[in-house]
Formats: structure tokens, sequence, C-alpha cells
């Protein structure tokens, strides 16, 4: 188990230093390194802060990979397993994000945990009748196998 986990989240934080550093680029001033210009001014140079990015945004990989061991506690149900696995990303994301200043309003903040709910409700209800269709291929298998013991 424990090997399991840092597998997971060994490979979640380098997915997330790779996503953060890739996103971070895309979305940055188009100026130097692609670091928010405030972290740069608190740390004082930009390969510090990109340094510092690229940790951080390792550790929101290795919540999101390391939380998806939730979904495997048999005695949870798929709904506590996303919530807390939702509440872990957010959490970290909250925090990361603030350190980083990739999100400097509040507005900006709940739009991207609205976001993030959004996606997490959409793949709940895939997953739901992904579910829903298994149990009933299984209960259709269940019935033709007692019809078959009766006729017997």
């Amino acid at each position: 188990m424990i090997v399991r986990v840092l597998k997971r989240v060994g490979l979640g934080f380098l997915f997330g230093m790779a996503v953060g550093n890739l996103i971070a680029y895309f979305t940055g001033s188009g100026s130097g390194l692609p670091v928010a210009p405030d972290l740069i001014t608190a740390v004082g140079n930009e390969a510090a802060a990109l340094l510092i990015q690229t940790v951080l945004s390792g550790l929101i990989g290795a919540a999101g990979f390391g939380g998806t061991l939730f979904y495997e506690k048999e005695k949870w149900s798929m709904l506590r397993a996303m919530l807390t696995h939702f509440a872990l990303i957010s959490v970290v994301f909250v925090i990361v994000s603030k350190v980083l200043c990739w999100i400097t309003a509040v507005k900006e903040l709940l739009i991207m945990e609205g976001i993030m709910l959004a996606a997490y409700l959409i793949i709940w209800l895939i997953m739901c009748a992904i579910y829903r269709s298994q149990v009933k291929e299984l209960n259709a298998m269940l019935k033709s196998a007692k019809d078959k013991e009766v006729d017997e």
C-alpha cells in the first residue's frame, strides 16, 4: 500500500510540475519566465520564483494523484470519496494559488472553485451512469443464471 501511495504521489508530483508550468507559460504575461510578476517581486528573482512555482505545482499534482486512493476505499461511497478528493484538491489549490500569486481576488478564487466543482459534478454523473449500467448488466446475468438453475 505504501509503495502504491508513493508511486501515485511521485507521478502526480512530476505531472503537476509539468502542467503547472505549462499553464503558467500559456497564461503568463509574455515577458521573461512564466511566473506571476507578484511572485517574482516577493521572492526577489525569477529563477527562485520559477523553482518555488515548480515545486508547489508538483504539490497540486501529488494531492490530485495521491487522492485517487480515496476511490479505492471499499467501505466509502463514491460520493464520499469524490467529496473528500475534491476537498483535498481545493484546499491544496487555494493555498498554492495564493502563495504563487496565481489568484489574487476572491472573485477569481470563486470562479476557479466553481469550475472545479462543475467538473467534479460532471464526472460524478458520468460515473453514476456507468455504474448503474454495470449493475443492470450484473443483475441480468444473475437472473439468467437463476433461470437456468430453475430449468434444470
